[in-house]
């Protein structure tokens, strides 16, 4: 089944339902976005309309939704629909009684820093357990090992994810940047995990930090000499923080995705990781895409390097069972 989006580029169709996927998930923010988004490229449909008004009345926006509303009212055999929501405006008590909206509220993030920062998922039948990094979004400041203490840590996400979720039949990692690289690291201790997508991850910091002092026309040995202090000062070396060395005799699937376009951790990266890897890999670039903005760059063909290659590591856990 070959499916095309709006666009009609050959990918996974995700604008068909990435509002709706986005509203159930209780993404409210971004399910708005895409209707719009979608209303500026085909027209305001029946669909969007009712879901724009649904979002705005969750978010508040009672203006918006009268607007949306009133050119809901011109479209015949609508009028059930809008004498129940053009009720709610302005009035959130009965947004938040109403069974559908009230079961949405129950998946909204709890921060609303979650939903700032939120990349659209891909939908493929995967629950989502997220969490930041230490010294990352509402943790408690802490000093960066670049992936030796946060893989301890992922290694203990693990372990509690599969204590809450005994039934859970496949788990896997997705990480970009440094949870690309934590992820990798993390092998090291063989943990039951059965595939990694590692987006954009480094190697090892010291090529990163260098490259960094390059660019801003500083000596490569400012980096070495900061090694020397982090050891003294936090125990850790940078020449230690190496997520490459994890993948000796490694066998867990990995998927690398790289923005070709990125300068900051380049390509060859991914390049020497896969090729480090003893178990399957694959290594996909994404055109013109600079740091941490692949999935922005190519969403389609992002989303169909995932989906084909979760398939592939499904089908061979399939065989062995």
């Amino acid at each position: 089944l070959h499916l095309h989006g709006m666009d009609w580029q050959h990918n996974n169709a995700s604008s068909l339902y990435v509002p709706e996927g986005n509203y159930y998930g209780g993404f409210i923010e971004p399910s708005q976005h895409a209707c719009m988004e979608q209303m500026v490229m085909t027209g305001p449909t029946i669909r969007l309309l009712k879901l724009s008004i649904k979002c705005a009345l969750m978010r508040e926006e009672w203006e918006l939704a009268e607007k949306y509303l009133t050119v809901l009212r011109r479209v015949p055999f609508e009028g059930a629909f809008c004498k129940k929501y053009g009720a709610m405006v302005r009035h959130i008590d009965l947004v938040n009684s109403d069974k559908e909206m009230a079961l949405i509220r129950l998946t909204e993030p709890i921060h609303d820093c979650f939903e700032s920062q939120f990349q659209q998922p891909l939908f493929m039948g995967y629950n989502l357990v997220l969490y930041d990094l230490r010294g990352h979004g509402l943790n408690a400041p802490a000093y960066c090992t670049y992936s030796i203490r946060e893989r301890k840590d992922l290694a203990a996400m693990i372990a509690d994810t599969k204590k809450r979720h005994p039934e859970a039949a496949t788990l896997g990692l997705h990480g970009e940047s440094l949870g690309a690289a934590t992820s990798v690291a993390v092998l090291e201790g063989g943990p039951p995990v059965d595939f990694v997508v590692a987006d954009c991850g480094f190697a090892e910091i010291v090529l990163v930090l260098k490259g960094a002092m390059k660019g801003m026309k500083l000596p490569g040995w400012l980096v070495d000499l900061g090694g020397i202090a982090a050891k003294v000062r936090y125990g850790y070396a940078f020449n230690e923080m190496r997520p490459i060395d994890s993948l000796a005799g490694n066998t867990v699937p990995i998927l690398f995705i790289h923005g070709a376009a990125d300068t900051f951790i380049t390509p060859d990266h991914s390049r020497r990781m896969q090729a480090a890897t003893a178990g399957e890999s694959e290594l996909h670039l994404i055109e013109g895409a600079p740091h941490a903005a692949s999935v922005l760059t190519a969403p389609g063909l992002y989303a169909e390097y995932v989906a084909a290659f979760l398939e592939k590591v499904e089908g061979g856990m399939a065989r062995k069972e």
